[in-house]
């Protein structure tokens, strides 16, 4: 990460913790190394998952907020900032994309809050003039081995996908290896969702 970067990253950062440091818990800035693997079957990436002494830590349905200012600053300098709920808590994530040809790399800063709800973030952004950009809604499964994350994706429309992710690249190749995968494997990918949105409805390769 560069100088830039560093000043952007810090700015946004302090910008939500001004916001909300009463009320939050702070968790990071990380470094976040990810892969989808497209098309999966999940009844047998779940036999290894538990075989392998995996835990399940969360299985449920996901709300998710994007925003940006108006001026489009933050998509312009690869900044992703989203609000996203769950049944038992909702968090505020800051993400600045690092550029990787292998991995999907993200440095992430997450606020988690146990008495805010989507919706009072929504207002507390507008009134900084962040603005809603998407807004969807998944299911999800996690477990967790040895410091990866496996996240099995439900998109209403979309295939079915996995989500290896993990704060090394090593951590991320231990878990393709677990689920059977590499990084030659034709299905394995280090898309954005977007992009995985944007080639299902163009018929390319994640459908």
């Amino acid at each position: 990460m560069n100088e830039l970067d560093e000043i952007r990253f810090t700015v946004v950062s302090e910008l939500f913790q001004q916001i909300y440091s009463e009320r939050g818990t702070v968790l990071g800035p990380i470094w976040e190394y990810e892969v989808k693997v497209l098309n999966v079957y999940p009844s047998s990436l779940v036999d290894r998952f538990i075989n392998s002494g995996a835990i399940l830590e969360f299985s449920g349905e996901i709300r998710t907020h994007g925003f940006d200012f108006r001026s489009g600053y933050l998509r312009r300098n690869q900044i992703l900032v989203k609000a996203r709920g769950r049944e038992e808590e909702a968090k505020l994530i800051l993400k600045l994309k690092v550029q990787d040809s292998t991995f999907k790399v993200t440095r992430k800063t997450e606020l988690s809050f146990g008495d805010v709800s989507i919706e009072e973030m929504v207002t507390r952004f507008d009134s900084i003039g962040l603005k809603g950009t998407f807004c969807d809604t998944k299911r999800r499964e996690t477990y967790s081995l040895s410091g990866v994350k496996f996240h099995l994706e439900i998109y209403p429309n979309l295939p079915r996908y996995l989500e290896i992710e993990s704060e090394s690249r090593e951590g991320v190749l231990r878990g393709l290896e677990l689920c059977g995968y590499n990084l030659g494997t034709p299905n394995v990918v280090s898309w954005s969702t977007k992009r995985v949105f944007l080639e299902c409805r163009n018929g390319g390769k994640a459908c």
